[in-house]
């Protein structure tokens, strides 16, 4: 048995236990034709030579070299198995085959080596099972073109995301307290296009006009916090500050990420809301 064969078979053995339900071996069904319930019931031994010849089979000796066969098994079966920690187990297995998403996200998984990208990935794929219909095609087709480094840019930029509104334009400005935060914080805005390009942000910044009296109390959500402002005088058609927004793709990826919060951006949004006209009222 050459050594990729092994590493399946030690990977199956890890996690076929006879307690497993549920999630996991339906997918792994579904995805290899192995059932984990048999492997368990059956001995891990019968199933040695079943993956030999499974191996031997021509069509996939035509496809793919034994190495690629095993790397894209090794692929699935990790984020099936980081998956598995975040499904509602007692939930009764309802995706169907149509479902594109969801199968297809499985079938992206076998091309996905990086940690990183495979815990975001099993979130995901555990986030539709939970509730069929949570993921958008259109973040499917963007975890495809999403690099460790971008997931990486897309986490870090996230500590900048003011919920409900996005990323103020003003934070990428030339002025002298904007830039100098940014060098700080060692903030690339080539890597903010690189995401803009992605499909993750969207490219086009908005604005919206209103009239706000003096005294008009307003709230900012930033991450799980409250940013709370009252206006000082009267405004008529205010413009609040143009923001870039996340996609619908953006979004849906960012809700599994770790997000963090910057003491230093939450002074330098304080700061930006008091020059225009506006107290701190909670912060």
């Amino acid at each position: 048995m050459d050594p990729t064969t092994a590493q399946i078979i030690k990977k199956m053995d890890e996690i076929a236990t006879p307690a497993i339900q549920g999630f996991l071996p339906v997918i792994i069904d579904k995805m290899t034709g192995f059932k984990l319930s048999q492997w368990s019931a059956q001995g891990k031994k019968a199933y040695e030579q079943e993956m030999i010849e499974w191996e031997k089979e021509k069509n996939l000796i035509m496809a793919f070299s034994q190495a690629e066969i095993a790397r894209k098994v090794n692929n699935f079966l990790n984020v099936a198995e980081k998956a598995n920690k975040y499904v509602n187990q007692s939930k009764e297995f309802l995706i169907k085959d149509d479902n594109d998403v969801f199968w297809g996200l499985l079938e992206h998984s076998k091309g996905i080596s990086n940690e990183d990208v495979q815990d975001l990935i099993a979130k995901i794929i555990a986030s539709e099972y939970n509730a069929p219909g949570a993921c958008s095609m259109s973040t499917l087709h963007t975890l495809k073109s999403l690099s460790k480094k971008e997931l990486e840019n897309l986490t870090f930029f996230s500590n900048f995301y003011l919920s409900e509104y996005g990323f103020l334009k003003d934070f990428f400005g030339m002025d002298e307290k904007s830039l100098s935060l940014r060098v700080k914080l060692k903030i690339d805005y080539d890597d903010f296009l690189g995401l803009q390009e992605l499909g993750l942000i969207q490219s086009n910044d908005y604005t919206m006009s209103i009239n706000i009296k003096k005294d008009f109390v307003f709230a900012i959500n930033y991450h799980d916090e409250k940013l709370v402002f009252k206006a000082t005088k009267d405004f008529e058609k205010w413009n609040f500050p143009s923001c870039y927004k996340l996609t619908n793709a953006g979004r849906e990826i960012l809700e599994h990420l770790d997000k963090k919060k910057s003491p230093d951006f939450k002074e330098w949004v304080n700061d930006f809301f008091n020059k225009k006209g506006f107290n701190t009222l909670l912060s």
